[in-house]
């Protein structure tokens, strides 16, 4: 079957059904004090309602203050904050999904580096029926200059060369953060496996494995990629990356039904 006729395939296996839901968008933060305003600012109204729950690593630039004047700023939107019990990306999107009141989680990283607007066409693929889980993808679009090094564009290749074998179906980019799971199917996950975010520092190798695991339907959804204007990367390229690949490896050598190989994916 070509890519034609797959892509086809895929998008006819169930009709699809408008499914208008409220929103969380989770917001994790870590000294990103310049970039809190931009993040509600710019951030769409999505679904029936809009939940943007920010979800603090302990920041010690100020962060914590900028989300309480925007909280007093913007008192028509329904902005929390929470501070994270742990340490990394993965602990505090776990606990944020934990606490969200919305039917479809989103992440946003609050370093904007995937613009807040771009999250209007996750939640209406979402909406439309068209898919279970939205994957983030950086790598089709033109990326402003500096927006990623290298070193990771080769990284982000070839774990999505290895996570594609691994499901049986093409993912093009798996360390993109920006992503979308219904409530539900979190929940599914999380029972199923209470070690989410043990292994992996940033969660997105476990949520997408996850949704490979239980046969949802995963698709990729190009997004642009732009430069950090304010704040430091908080990414360690080899601690974190050597991290990822002990993941894969111990997952690639042990049998675990969250890893089965599964139909149902598509791309944009």
């Amino acid at each position: 079957m070509n890519k034609a006729a797959q892509r086809n395939h895929f998008f006819n296996e169930r009709p699809p059904v408008r499914r208008d839901c409220s929103v969380s968008v989770v917001v994790p933060t870590k000294d990103e004090a310049g970039n809190i305003f931009g993040t509600v600012e710019r951030l769409p109204s999505l679904g029936t309602h809009t939940e943007i729950l920010f979800v603090d690593g302990h920041s010690t630039d100020g962060t914590i203050e900028q989300i309480h004047k925007v909280m007093a700023a913007y008192p028509e939107k329904d902005i929390k904050l929470m501070t994270q019990s742990g340490k990394g990306k993965a602990n505090a999107v776990f606990e944020a999904f934990d606490a969200a009141q919305g039917d479809l989680f989103m992440i946003l990283d609050s370093d904007l580096t995937v613009a807040p607007e771009e999250l209007t066409q996750f939640y209406n693929l979402y909406a439309e029926g068209r898919a279970d889980f939205l994957n983030g993808c950086r790598l089709i679009y033109p990326m402003e200059k500096g927006a990623m090094r290298f070193l990771n564009w080769i990284a982000n290749h070839l774990f999505a060369a290895v996570f594609s074998f691994m499901v049986g179906f093409r993912i093009k980019d798996t360390l993109c953060g920006t992503k979308a799971i219904s409530r539900e199917s979190y929940r599914r996950l999380k029972a199923k496996h209470e070690d989410l975010g043990q292994m992996d520092p940033f969660g997105d190798f476990d949520l997408i494995l996850g949704a490979a695991g239980m046969g949802l339907r995963v698709l990729d959804v190009p997004v642009h990629y732009r430069a950090r204007r304010c704040g430091n990367v908080k990414i360690r390229r080899f601690a974190d990356g050597f991290r990822l690949v002990k993941m894969l490896t111990s997952i690639f050598y042990r049998e675990d039904s969250r890893y089965e190989r599964t139909s149902g994916s598509g791309y944009l």
